[in-house]
């Protein structure tokens, strides 16, 4: 994540079951300007335990939050979503957080998924844009770009 030399940024680890996680508090003249949570969460550990400690950290983050990362839940909608999916997004949904990522973001031999994800709570009088980059110079997943002009 990438913080301009402009704002001030603290950074907290967070825990949460089967994934690494850190809030980064973004500043700005000391007035709180955004609250980023980057998450990734390993396919490889169930997702119960993780949607709940999120579920529980989710209501405690105020406006102009942003959770981001590799979450290794499948977005896609030319995909069919899996319970988990459904659930993750269902609870993003009632904590007012929206993807702003809607194109894949791993290539795959017989489907492309949408693994990485931008949500945010709050776009009012914000200017958003995002986009997928479409490398594999990098890892078996497309970056992810997120712009967020900040009302400060």
């Amino acid at each position: 994540m990438y913080v301009s030399e402009k704002l001030e940024a603290s950074v907290t680890d967070i825990p949460l079951t089967g994934a690494e996680a850190m809030m980064v508090r973004i500043s700005c003249s000391g007035r709180l300007a955004s609250t980023v949570l980057a998450v990734y969460r390993t396919p490889s550990v169930g997702p119960s335990a993780f949607l709940d400690d999120l579920g529980a950290l989710l209501p405690t983050l105020p406006p102009n939050s942003a959770v981001v990362g590799d979450l290794n839940f499948d977005l896609n909608p030319e995909n069919d979503l899996d319970s988990c999916s459904f659930d993750y997004l269902r609870m993003m949904s009632s904590n007012g957080f929206y993807n702003i990522i809607n194109s894949p973001t791993r290539p795959g031999n017989t489907k492309f998924s949408l693994l990485d994800h931008i949500f945010i709570n709050n776009n009012e009088g914000q200017k958003i844009s995002s986009c997928t980059i479409f490398t594999d110079i990098l890892a078996d997943h497309w970056p992810i770009i997120g712009f967020i002009k900040l009302p400060v």
